[in-house]
């Protein structure tokens, strides 16, 4: 039974347009209460304990108003999902992908799933891994910052993350260039595990920069890590949804060299949504790739100019002198290009929307929606509740 859900759980995800959202907050919870109509009020991790008594391959034989009844869907919806559905090829040369090229699927359902991550607002409903197994409850600091990353942001990690690691810390980033592949070059080298979280699928790794890199780290005890389909390719839609992951796998998050704009703010305030601690370590007042970071100082996140500042939040300790911040050469500054205002805005003006409700107002599809929910999160004009609803600011 388990086995099928998982499949089942599989080929949901693999349909456009239809999230983790509609898959749990609808999908399995319709069935969930049509099962126990008096728990009405109960979460998916109430489905998850009792999967095994879910038949969720019955879906399979409904039909667009037995979607719209039991899980609430629109019709748009519920008739995407009844067309999909019939259409098993996508499912069968995904299933045979993973076992080509020793994939391991983690689902929702599974115990081997991070606990942690499913303490957030929608989680995947899959992950697809490669390399290291990793422990569901392993202690995890996740480490971002700019792509544009210079000799500085390298002497912060090379000081930091030998220690948490030595304290038995996984790193978790996003393998991107700058300190993204900086995080997890040290863990691998001080001995420890790394997870990278990809943009893309595990088929298409991104960037080709970083292919070395990902090999060599799962080659000994690192793990690939992707929500998306195999063969997908990276685009800005697929960003946001790894940067939530990365905050969501770790118990902390550390900033090292953001500017006022990066996306690294956007894993800090997703890490902060999450009830997670926040860290930045501080640079130069006249280098604009810190400014993110002291923006974040000023709204309450810790100060880290050392592994003490971090560990000491988790009741930790390690005996090791602070290092001293490199003094950085002033640089011409960069002005972000001022964002359009997009009738999106328009939606959000009086309650906090879904992502499914965005799409039917706004007839966008989920690619360009998503292209859009990005562009005015960097801008500052909308952000996620903890419910995972768009918001306008």
């Amino acid at each position: 039974m388990i086995e099928s859900n998982r499949q089942t759980l599989l080929h949901l995800s693999l349909i456009n347009g239809v999230g983790p959202g509609t898959i749990i907050n609808k999908i399995i919870k319709g069935l969930y209460t049509q099962k126990y109509p008096d728990l009405l009020d109960a979460s998916f991790m109430d489905a998850v304990d009792i999967q095994h008594e879910l038949q969720l391959d019955t879906i399979y034989s409904f039909t667009p108003s037995d979607f719209m009844t039991i899980c609430g869907l629109t019709e748009r919806l519920a008739s995407l999902i009844v067309s999909e559905l019939k259409e098993k090829k996508a499912l069968d040369l995904e299933c045979s992908l993973i076992e080509k090229h020793t994939i391991r699927l983690l689902t929702i359902f599974d115990r081997t799933y991070p606990e942690i991550l499913k303490q957030i607002a929608t989680p995947p409903v899959v992950l697809y891994c490669k390399g290291a197994t990793f422990e569901g409850t392993a202690k995890r600091m996740a480490i971002v910052g700019s792509r544009n990353a210079d000799q500085y942001a390298q002497d912060v990690i090379n000081n930091i993350i030998p220690d948490l690691v030595t304290n038995g810390w996984e790193i978790v980033s996003g393998g991107a260039e700058g300190v993204d592949a900086m995080a997890h070059q040290a863990a691998h080298q001080a001995g420890g595990k790394t997870l990278i979280v990809l943009g893309s699928g595990l088929l298409k790794p991104y960037p080709p920069s970083n292919f070395d890199l990902f090999k060599e780290v799962t080659a000994a005890q690192g793990t690939l890590i992707s929500p998306f389909p195999l063969t997908q390719q990276p685009d800005k839609t697929t960003f946001p949804a790894r940067n939530r992951i990365i905050a969501g796998l770790s118990q902390g998050c550390v900033v090292v060299r953001a500017a006022s704009r990066s996306g690294a703010l956007i894993t800090a305030q997703y890490a902060l949504d999450q009830g997670r601690q926040i860290f930045a370590v501080p640079g130069s007042i006249y280098d604009d790739i810190s400014m993110g970071c002291h923006a974040l100082i000023q709204q309450g996140a810790k100060l880290a100019q050392s592994s003490q500042d971090i560990l000491e939040e988790f009741n930790e300790t390690l005996i090791q002198t602070s290092f001293i911040p490199a003094y950085t050469e002033p640089t011409t500054p960069r002005h972000p290009t001022q964002t359009t205002i997009s009738p999106i805005l328009s939606f959000l003006s009086g309650s906090a929307r879904t992502i499914d409700e965005l799409c039917d107002k706004t007839g966008l599809s989920l690619n360009d929606l998503n292209n859009e929910l990005f562009t005015l999160q960097l801008a500052g004009k909308i952000q996620q509740d903890f419910t995972g609803k768009w918001l306008r600011i």
